[in-house]
C-alpha cells in the first residue's frame, strides 16, 4: 500500500469514528439503527485490514463486501420506512424501489456460481444499491418529502460513492492506479457528508432549492 493509500485509508478511519461519534453524543443512533451497523462494519474492517494487513485475503474481502452491501440495503429500508410512511405517493415508490432492488438481488445471488460471485455478483448489487438510493433521492426532491438532516445526507452521500464504485469495479478486481484513486476519495467524501450531518445541531434538512426541482422534473411546472 503506497503512503497515500495509507492517508486516505486512516483519514476515513478517523472519519468512521468521528461519524459513530456524533451519532452517539447527538442521539442519532436511533434515528437509523442500520445506519449505526453500517459504520461499525466500516470502521471493524478498515481496523482490521491496518491492525493485521496479512488477514485480507481475497475471500475475507468479498465477504466484507457483501456484508456491506446488505447493510447498505437495511440503510434503504429503514430510511424508506421512517421517512416516506407520512406521503402516501412517496411510500409507494418508495416500496417499489426496495421491492425491485429486492428481487434482483436474490435472483443474482440465485443463479450466480459459487466461483462468479466475485466477478458478476457484486458489481450488480452495488449498481442495484446504486440505482435505489438516486430513487430515493429523487422521489424525496420529487415530493417535497420533509427529512432528518442525517436521513437526506446519508441518500445524498452513498448514491454517487455505490454509483462510481459499481462502475470502476473491474478496476478495483486488477488494482489499478484510478481504483486506488477514486474510490478512496469518493468514500472519504461521504463519509465527511455524514459526519457534517452527525454532528450538525439541525434535525431537519433544509428543502431543496426550486430551481432544481423544476430541472429534475419540468412537467411539474
Amino acid at each position: 500500500m503506497s503512503p497515500f493509500s495509507q492517508v486516505i485509508a486512516w483519514s476515513c478511519v478517523a472519519l468512521e469514528v468521528l461519524l459513530l461519534a456524533g451519532l452517539i453524543v447527538r442521539r442519532r443512533v436511533s434515528h437509523s439503527y442500520a445506519l449505526a451497523a453500517l459504520v461499525v462494519a466500516w470502521l471493524t474492517s478498515a481496523l482490521i485490514v491496518g491492525i493485521c494487513p496479512s488477514c485480507l485475503t481475497w475471500r475475507t474481502w468479498l465477504f466484507s463486501e457483501l456484508v456491506h452491501a446488505l447493510l447498505a440495503f437495511l440503510v434503504a429500508v429503514e430510511l424508506a420506512y421512517r421517512g416516506f410512511r407520512q406521503v402516501p405517493r412517496a411510500w409507494w415508490w418508495a416500496k417499489t424501489a426496495l421491492l425491485a432492488t429486492a428481487v434482483l438481488g436474490a435472483g443474482l445471488v440465485y443463479l450466480a456460481q459459487p466461483s462468479a460471485l466475485s466477478i458478476g455478483l457484486v458489481p450488480w448489487l452495488l449498481g442495484a444499491l446504486a440505482c435505489l438510493y438516486m430513487a430515493l433521492w429523487l422521489v424525496a426532491l420529487a415530493v417535497a418529502l420533509p427529512q432528518e438532516r442525517l436521513h437526506t445526507a446519508t441518500l445524498t452521500a452513498l448514491s454517487p460513492y455505490l454509483i462510481v464504485y459499481a462502475v470502476t469495479w473491474g478496476q478495483v478486481q486488477a488494482d489499478t492506479r484510478m481504483a486506488n484513486l477514486v474510490n478512496p476519495l469518493m468514500f472519504t467524501a461521504a463519509l465527511a457528508l455524514l459526519v457534517r450531518a452527525a454532528w450538525s445541531r439541525e434535525t431537519m434538512a433544509p428543502k431543496g432549492h426550486p430551481e432544481t426541482v423544476q430541472w429534475l422534473f419540468p412537467w411539474r411546472y
